[in-house]
């Protein structure tokens, strides 16, 4: 009891414009029309709000007006991405507006229905050949759906809907969260906050007075292989490992100087970056036998005197703007293990160190335990998605 529908056939479609040069016609004043921006659009969510930007009435009759209820499609950016407005105004030439279909289709269905793989696969499809891959509203009108009766709709959306607020709630406590392991995190590495029962004197030395000093093993990604050693090399830094390391991801079949191999503790470094800002990134490496290569310089630390873990974090949060300081280059920057091995850098005792550690470890263990927690859920929902959008699988009722 499914019927199919192309979307010309229950909606019209019609693509934005924009008048030009769109800073003449911007304005301050409160009673401007609405201007839709991609930016305005939520990282999650199905809603737009409220907009950054508003036009004044010339503005918007050059313009197309878009009402609430209304959906709007990137055609561009996003690639079809689907929105419902909660706010009228009017939308530039790389948006699509979708409208008139409440007769046939549920707005909130209809929304998880566009999302849908299959229809982003149409999309696709329909736009194949063309020189940039971009949506218009024919290619829109062509698109092929299946909709059940008004009611299966709103109980089919009712369910994917509080899929979505749990989804919403656990992003935003993990926001929350790590906004106070921030927070917690610069208070007791540099000193302003204490955890009960320290109070003694914190010290100042050169990094030089911590650990020695070790170039990574000369090694790039062509020595990854899919078993062997563990590896940690330079780029993962910027795009794989935070503050601590404690599960390595690659692996090599290279053998290399056992001065490359990690003890626990030890701190890694990147001696080049694309930015000087870029380059002030430390991590601790929780596990012994990894090899250290491709341009890390490594700080074999004093097990006696500094804890590893502490020294990231006072790295990456304290004395990261001196690191960046001493930064060289252009187009690819540097920095020398001989200039950074004299940063001062203020630390408590051991015992202290290890406590403040083991906190912001503790901070970190429940954001990743909620980070996969939504994960689940979101890979929940892509199945609900697929087995409900398609009537492979009906709601009681």
């Amino acid at each position: 009891d499914w019927k199919p529908f192309k979307i010309n056939d229950f909606a019209k479609v019609k693509r934005g414009a924009s008048p030009r040069p769109i800073e003449h016609f911007l304005t301050r004043n409160t009673d401007g029309v609405n201007w839709i921006k991609i930016g305005d659009a939520p990282r999650y969510g199905k809603y737009i709000e409220s907009t950054k930007e508003r036009v004044t009435s010339a503005g918007a009759s050059l313009s197309v007006s878009v009402l609430p209820g209304d959906f709007i499609l990137s055609n561009s950016m996003s690639f079809g991405r689907p929105y419902i407005l909660k706010t009228s105004g009017c939308i530039h030439d790389g948006w699509l507006r979708l409208f008139d279909f409440a007769d046939t289709a549920d707005s909130d269905f209809l929304f998880y229905l566009l999302s849908s793989d299959e229809v982003q696969a149409q999309y696709r499809a329909l736009a194949a050949g063309s020189s940039v891959q971009n949506l218009n509203k024919e290619i829109v009108k062509r698109v092929l759906v299946h909709l059940p009766s008004l009611p299966e709709q709103k109980a089919i959306a009712e369910a994917l809907t509080s899929m979505d607020t749990h989804i919403s709630n656990l992003t935003e406590l993990i926001e929350k969260k790590k906004a106070i392991r921030d927070g917690a995190l610069e208070d007791l590495v540099s000193g302003r906050t204490r955890l009960e029962g320290f109070n003694g004197k914190w010290h100042c030395n050169p990094l030089a007075k911590l650990g020695t000093f070790v170039k990574g093993a000369p090694l790039s990604k062509a020595a990854i292989t899919s078993s062997g050693t563990p590896l940690i090399l330079y780029g993962e830094l910027y795009t794989t490992y935070g503050d601590v390391v404690h599960n390595v991801i690659h692996r090599t079949n290279v053998c290399v100087e056992q001065k490359y191999f990690s003890v626990t503790g030890d701190v890694i470094i990147p001696t080049s970056g694309e930015t000087a800002e870029e380059i002030a990134t430390a991590a601790c490496v929780m596990q012994d036998g990894v090899i250290l290569g491709g341009d890390l310089m490594i700080i074999k630390t004093n097990k006696l005197l500094i804890d590893g873990r502490f020294l990231s974090y006072t790295i990456n949060h304290v004395v990261n703007r001196a690191i960046a300081d001493i930064a060289q280059g252009i187009s690819v920057i540097h920095i020398k293990p001989k200039e950074v091995s004299r940063i001062a850098v203020l630390y408590p005792d051991i015992d202290e160190q290890r406590a403040i550690a083991d906190v912001i470890e503790a901070m970190d263990d429940e954001i990743a335990s909620l980070e996969i927690e939504r994960d689940k859920m979101q890979q929940i929902k892509a199945g609900m998605m697929d087995d409900l959008l398609t009537g492979r699988v009906r709601l009681i009722g």
